[in-house]
């Protein structure tokens, strides 16, 4: 008889300092189900699985840390899942670790710069949005080390530059969609995936003003990777090498 068991995954995921959200995980990282209890108090497991022809085989602790960042060599990068269209939103907070040209890309899909494209990039040092066939390109070049916050909603983008707010940016609103899911650490197109040399400490996806990713930088059992707290579920490298893991914040 074949077994089978579930990770018990402890994550403090901004919640009271008193509360721990738990998530029993399939070894194959999706869900089964999540619930919050009180530090101090026992811990009540679910109701064990059922699947046929396997044996359950028990519960057993996960080994994941929160950390600040997750850095991208060059090489590294995730697949969001997300198709943008015109009513996406994302925020986001990130530092570049190269302004060259090739290793900018920070998020984003699209047919070409200029053809149903949700994207950012520096391109030159300057900060470029681009919305379909909209691009911006803001004429004050960001640093190596330079924390950027970009709040883009829909064809609205509000973003800072080392906490200084730039002027809001804002695109003729149309139909489309990108032929491609967004990248993180990375922007797809025909001719392949630009990655750039980034670190990411957050980053959130919407649909429709809906919150459809919220990803945090952790590391599950030795590899650095992002955790969806909407889905519940673990995003690894799409590329190759591995992520470099900033600071632990919690365990």
């Amino acid at each position: 008889m074949k077994k089978f068991l579930l990770f018990i995954s402890a994550i403090f995921l901004s919640v009271p300092l008193y509360a721990i959200n738990l998530y029993y995980m399939n070894e194959d990282n999706t869900v089964y189900e999540n619930t919050t209890c009180t530090v101090g108090d026992d811990l009540i497991l679910p109701t064990p699985p059922t699947k046929r022809g396997y044996t359950f085989a028990g519960w057993r602790a996960a080994n994941i840390q929160q950390i600040e960042y997750l850095q991208s060599t060059g090489t590294q990068w995730i697949d969001t899942g997300v198709v943008p269209n015109q009513d996406t939103g994302v925020k986001i907070k990130a530092k570049f670790n190269s302004i060259y040209n090739s290793d900018t890309s920070l998020f984003g899909s699209g047919q070409s710069a200029r053809n149903r494209t949700f994207e950012f990039y520096l391109w030159n040092g300057r900060p470029s949005f681009n919305y379909d066939n909209y691009n911006y390109e803001d004429n004050i070049a960001i640093k190596i080390g330079d924390m950027i916050i970009i709040d883009w909603n829909k064809n609205i983008i509000d973003y800072s530059i080392n906490d200084t707010s730039k002027p809001t940016i804002t695109r003729p609103y149309r139909d489309f969609y990108t032929p491609y899911t967004m990248g993180l650490f990375a922007v797809q197109r025909p001719e392949g995936v630009s990655i750039g040399k980034v670190s990411i400490y957050l980053f959130q996806i919407w649909q429709d003003d809906i919150l459809v990713r919220d990803f945090i930088p952790v590391i599950k059992d030795g590899t650095p990777c992002m955790f969806d707290k909407v889905e519940g579920k673990f995003y690894y490298n799409a590329g190759t090498g591995d992520f470099i893991a900033g600071p632990v914040l919690t365990e």
